[in-house]
């Protein structure tokens, strides 16, 4: 009997064809329930596993993906990818600890007191911490003492 997986993925992501192609090559080895996470939950008792793969924009049901992942975590079930607070599946705060530690990422910095630790330039975005797509990213020029910036649409 093959291990049934819970694949969660938003279907009106930008990439279906990477979701089929792997949705149709894990099917040779698991039995698969493609769900999208605020649809997972009369799932999660069902299966051996559950695989994360492209569930943007989940700032939009923060709250519900916060409780699903809690419940997941509490459950002891594999997760890929895993829910240890690192990586997008958890925001960008892994840019801002990899910079800090020299490695080669985007600079980044999660406070204004912190600007000068960043390379000069004429313009910095700005993207929330658990965004996805640029969703609330905006422009800003450093002056003296003040910010200006436009919203990036």
């Amino acid at each position: 009997m093959k291990p049934r997986i819970l694949f969660l993925t938003n279907k009106q992501n930008e990439a279906p064809e990477e979701d089929k192609m792997l949705i149709d090559y894990l099917s040779g080895d698991f039995n698969l329930v493609v769900s999208h996470p605020l649809d997972c939950l009369p799932f999660l008792n069902t299966v051996d596993g559950v695989i994360i793969r492209n569930i943007w924009p989940t700032h939009e049901y923060q709250e519900d993906w916060d409780d699903i992942k809690t419940y997941i975590r509490d459950s002891d079930l594999p997760v890929y990818n895993p829910l240890m607070f690192k990586g997008d599946i958890e925001g960008k705060d892994y840019l801002v600890v990899l910079y800090n530690k020299g490695y080669p990422v985007i600079p980044s910095i999660d406070k204004v007191k912190d600007l000068e630790q960043l390379p000069p330039s004429e313009y910095y975005w700005i993207k929330p911490k658990k965004s996805c797509d640029g969703v609330g990213a905006e422009k800003f020029t450093k002056k003296p003492k003040r910010f200006y910036h436009s919203t990036f649409r």
